[in-house]
């Protein structure tokens, strides 16, 4: 709904987006009215959507994306609970061709290591859960001692993980955790097994995300065999569909724009509708 006077977008009683005044905005605001529907019914998860549309105008501004693939990201990221951005740092907005004779990226949600151990968390499944990497020359021990699985490594203090230094000297990655019951588990997997898990992925293996990335890997390995909650399955569907080079559009399902706004340059967005 449009306010006749201001031409704010409402969404739901509580909950008002700036007035559209650039391309995706007038896109949000023809779509709007279909897209809330299909969120769950709470005010927290259009409040999320919200807060997820206005990231994807804030941090894609160097992108070129098609505006549904950004709408529908929004609304996965509702979906799964999970706030997009730098600043949460649980899950990024990430410009992807399906094809590289592609014209124009669509904008994928990839959750991060820390995204996938919230949301195991928060279903009182997992106590703690702790991920790292391991560097040549660290002490690393993996295997199981009597009936318990048995992860021991030495961190040095003054240890480098710069993207450069990761990548010269990873030798593996591993994610450990308890679960609520006292359960203990790891799951290590080598420099080999990372390798084949990038050549699959996009572009957040590339540059200062690499870390984060291995970090990442033995996590979502490890979520697999955790309690499945719906959200929980979503991300994990979702970073298949991006892995296999496929469209992410689950529960989701957009009219195409009209042909002369197909597409949009993001770094024309209005500065006030991002902030």
């Amino acid at each position: 709904m449009v306010g006749e006077e201001t031409g704010d977008i409402k969404m739901g009683i509580d909950l008002i987006l700036p007035a559209a005044r650039n391309e995706l905005a007038k896109y949000v605001s023809a779509e709007i009215e279909r897209i809330v529907p299909l969120l769950n019914t709470g005010a927290l998860d259009r409040q999320q959507f919200a807060a997820a549309v206005i990231v994807a105008a804030n941090e894609l501004k160097e992108a070129s994306c098609t505006p549904e693939s950004v709408l529908i990201s929004a609304a996965h990221a509702a979906m799964i609970g999970l706030v997009p951005g730098r600043m949460m740092k649980l899950a990024y907005f990430i410009p992807r061709k399906l094809r590289k004779s592609d014209p124009k990226a669509r904008c994928n949600l990839e959750i991060s290591y820390q995204g996938y151990i919230n949301l195991a968390t928060r279903n009182n499944y997992l106590r703690w859960v702790y991920a790292d990497l391991v560097l040549q020359g660290e002490e690393f021990f993996v295997g199981v001692r009597g009936s318990r699985p048995v992860i021991e490594h030495a961190v040095p203090p003054e240890r480098v993980l710069s993207a450069k230094a990761v990548r010269d000297r990873l030798v593996g990655a591993y994610c450990l955790y308890e679960t609520a019951t006292g359960g203990l588990a790891h799951r290590y997997m080598s420099r080999a097994e990372i390798n084949d898990v990038e050549k699959r992925g996009g572009p957040l293996w590339r540059g200062e995300f690499y870390p984060a990335m291995v970090r990442k890997t033995p996590v979502r390995a490890a979520a697999n065999y955790w309690r499945l909650t719906a959200e929980l399955s979503l991300a994990l569907r979702l970073e298949e569909q991006a892995e296999l080079g496929e469209p992410q559009n689950l529960g989701v399902d957009l009219l195409p724009p009209p042909a002369e706004e197909k597409t949009i340059d993001l770094s024309v967005m209005d500065e006030d509708a991002a902030g």
